[in-house]
């Protein structure tokens, strides 16, 4: 009886495998499981390795267990797809390392749910909340003066092609209830808090020629510009042309030139200014189930569930970028 009910579950197992609907269900689930961790939600991560045991098991079983070539072939192919997927789970499952990851407040942190603003009241309110580590977008202005905003998008009436002068920023509040912040005010507020980091990014498509104009606009306000500010570099060309014009530490973000990990770690592993490595989270989850290691430190953007940010410090992470 016992061999009875096997045999039926096997031939029953086969039968639904030879249904190419059965096959293009299991294909699309690991494929939907794959990329719910990735993008939405990373504890999800030890349902899916169940249900890729489960798939593995039935794979194998009709792949050793089928006749019909075309079967074999179907089968064969979800068991690898389902044996790639299910190692790289585990691997990114656990492997755990508990880190006391320090927090980036993203783009001088959100105010009231609205993100990117880089405005006066966030970046007040990350101090008082004692951030140490606070990231704002930099460009310039018409008439070549520096301020802080993502692409111009809260400035009403301006854009990136269409600059505003550094007196008409000042008197544009962004949605209409928040003071976008210039340079020198960020100056005169890191002189009366001399631990805090700032951390650079721009949408700048001239980078160099912005930090060139930050650092010699530093200089006439008196200010050493690398006591606080952290550069990101986009490229190893960025490197190259900044190493020798600043003195100052330097984050690598891979969002522009998304370099595969064996190349950062060729180009930027020997570089000791280079301390860290910013990864966004969805990059940092598919280098992860592929085991990335790394001599310098690594951070991950942008976080803002307590799920995934828990998630993430486990997993040798030195810094989250959260808004």
């Amino acid at each position: 009886m016992v061999n009875s009910l096997h045999n039926k579950l096997i031939n029953g197992i086969i039968f639904c495998m030879k249904k190419s609907l059965i096959f293009t269900i299991s294909f699309l689930f690991v494929l939907l499981m794959q990329i719910l961790i990735i993008f939405v939600y990373l504890p999800i991560i030890k349902v899916v390795i169940i249900g890729l045991g489960l798939l593995l098991v039935l794979s194998t079983i009709s792949f050793c267990c089928s006749k019909n070539k075309k079967q074999i072939i179907l089968s064969g192919v979800l068991l690898i797809v389902s044996l790639y997927c299910f190692v790289t789970n585990a691997i990114f499952l656990f492997n755990i390392a508990p880190t006391n990851s320090e927090v980036v407040v993203h783009a001088g942190g959100a105010v009231n749910k609205n993100t990117y603003l880089n405005c006066k009241e966030g970046f007040l309110a990350s101090i008082v909340r004692g951030g140490g580590y606070i990231e704002l977008d930099f460009l310039l202005t018409k008439d070549n003066e520096i301020i802080c905003s993502h692409q111009l998008e809260y400035v009403t009436g301006f854009s990136l092609n269409n600059r505003p002068t550094l007196l008409e920023f000042e008197n544009t509040m962004l949605l209409n209830k928040y003071h976008g912040i210039t340079f020198n005010w960020l100056i005169e507020n890191l002189r009366d808090n001399p631990d805090l980091k700032i951390i650079v990014d721009s949408k700048e498509a001239n980078y160099v020629n912005l930090i060139k104009t930050m650092i010699s606009k530093s200089n006439d306000l008196g200010f050493d510009l690398t006591n606080n500010f952290i550069l990101q570099l986009y490229s190893k060309n960025n490197y190259e042309q900044l190493c020798d014009i600043f003195s100052g530490e330097f984050w690598y973000t891979n969002y522009k030139s998304l370099y595969s990990p064996n190349f950062i770690n060729y180009y930027f592993g020997d570089k000791p200014r280079v301390t860290t490595i910013v990864l966004n989270v969805n990059m940092w989850s598919i280098y992860k189930m592929h085991n990335f290691e790394t001599n310098k430190k690594v951070a991950v953007h942008t976080i803002n569930d307590s799920d995934n940010f828990n998630f993430i410090k486990n997993r040798k992470v030195d810094y989250i970028f959260t808004d």
